[in-house]
């Protein structure tokens, strides 16, 4: 943001008159002592009204954006569930042999390889032993 101007009286260029920033002590062109005229200073060097009315604007926009997601998140949620409800993909009853039915033959070989080499461990160590139902048993 550019810095507020006023004039100087550059005491080595014979009294020329430069227009400078308010806190110059040497004259740009002969680097000799400068005074200031108050006659006039330029304040008006920042952000114009408009402009900062413009970002005024903005960040309410974006402030009251942010609020009404907020608050209308959960409605807007539960609008996309209802638009998105099919009852096929309920959860129903599935019999075992059905959920066997389910998991490919490579999984089931490996649970069976996994049962296999865990259980007699369990039961060396004390631990859960498994139901009468299992093979390994």
């Amino acid at each position: 943001m550019p810095r507020p101007r006023a004039n100087f009286s550059c005491l080595s260029c014979d009294g020329a008159r430069h227009e400078l920033p308010v806190d110059a002590r040497f004259c740009p062109f002969t680097g000799g002592a400068v005074e200031r005229l108050f006659d006039a200073v330029q304040v008006n060097g920042g952000t114009s009204r408009p402009r900062a009315e413009r970002r005024r604007r903005t960040v309410e926009a974006t402030q009251r954006a942010r609020f009404v997601d907020k608050v209308a998140a959960p409605a807007i949620e539960d609008a996309r569930m209802v638009k998105n409800y099919d009852p096929a993909f309920t959860s129903k009853p599935v019999s075992a042999g059905a959920a066997l039915g389910m998991v490919g033959g490579e999984n089931r070989m490996w649970s069976q390889h996994v049962a296999r080499q865990a259980f007699p461990m369990l039961k060396a160590a004390g631990g859960p032993v498994p139901t009468a139902g299992s093979r390994d048993g």
